[in-house]
């Protein structure tokens, strides 16, 4: 695994399954099956007013969900202090240009967009913030991320 000289290594890595899901959280599972992993919701959100499904954010946890009508996971995001590998590649907390440096060595190929660092062949999306990665962004394989 490649990990950078200042991250932690007494913290949990949660590995990134494209398609499925990260760390405890699998894609399609029910809003009561993550909250039985992840505790108490901190607050329930929609991204804009049109849309049709909730995120649920677990700030504790470091972790946001967004569920369908169904109240299914449809996509799963992660933030510090969570530390999330693709491929051996640590993702979080680190430099979007060294990761994209070490996905190179991995069959992932990541591209530039407007939020960070998108895999379409992954439906993995790094989130860029202030030249970081502070979130990951993980989707079903039929899309890009919403």
């Amino acid at each position: 695994m490649i990990f950078p000289s200042n991250i932690r290594k007494a913290v949990a890595m949660w590995v990134l399954e494209a398609g499925t899901g990260v760390g405890p959280l699998s894609l399609g599972m029910t809003e009561d099956q993550s909250r039985a992993i992840l505790g108490p919701v901190s607050s329930i959100f929609r991204r804009t007013p049109e849309s049709t499904e909730d995120v649920i954010a677990y700030d504790v946890a470091g972790v946001h969900l967004t569920v369908d009508q169904e109240r299914r996971v449809r996509q799963i995001s992660v933030f510090p202090p969570n530390e999330v590998c693709l491929s051996g590649v640590q993702l979080l907390g680190r430099k979007v240009a060294e990761v994209a440096t070490d996905m190179k060595t991995t069959r992932f190929r990541f591209q530039s967009v407007d939020a960070g660092l998108w895999c379409p062949a992954a439906n993995v999306l790094l989130v860029e913030v202030d030249g970081m990665v502070d979130g990951v962004e993980i989707g079903p394989l039929s899309g890009c991320p919403s």
